[in-house]
């Protein structure tokens, strides 16, 4: 049986809607619309009085960071983007190896910087690894 019900909408909405769908898209095309997507990109803006940090660390290994405090924090609603500024240091992002992970430094650092804690931070390969928060 065919149902010949009429659309209540104007001709040229419905227009519109054909000539919206039509322009499909792939989802790399879409990505590469955007300047806002990609691994590398981070906060544009520096938290209140730091400056951009120096990379201190060694190739390939891990450097403990004592007594730093968590000045800023900051997340997209991209997968495992999330950051956290470091006294003295600037912006680091927080492990992107894995979700888990991410949640989890992201819930630490949330806690170091509500609380002014002071904190023991692990960086390798210009991530956060580690967090201790006293």
């Amino acid at each position: 049986m065919k149902d010949d019900k009429k659309c209540n909408c104007p001709e040229e909405s419905m227009e519109e809607l054909n000539i919206e769908s039509s322009s499909e898209s792939t989802p790399q095309e879409s990505l590469e619309n955007t300047d806002s997507f990609s691994e590398s990109f981070g906060p544009e803006l520096l938290p209140p009085d730091e400056e951009e940090g120096n990379e201190t660390e060694g190739f390939g290994a891990g450097v403990w960071h004592q007594n730093k405090k968590v000045t800023s924090l900051w997340a997209k609603d991209e997968t495992r983007n999330s950051w956290a500024a470091i006294s003295g240091m600037g912006w680091k992002k927080l492990n992107s190896s894995n979700n888990s992970s991410c949640v989890a430094l992201s819930i630490l650092a949330a806690h170091a910087k509500q609380y002014n804690r002071n904190t023991k931070i692990n960086i390798n390969g210009g991530q956060i690894k580690e967090i201790y928060v006293w």
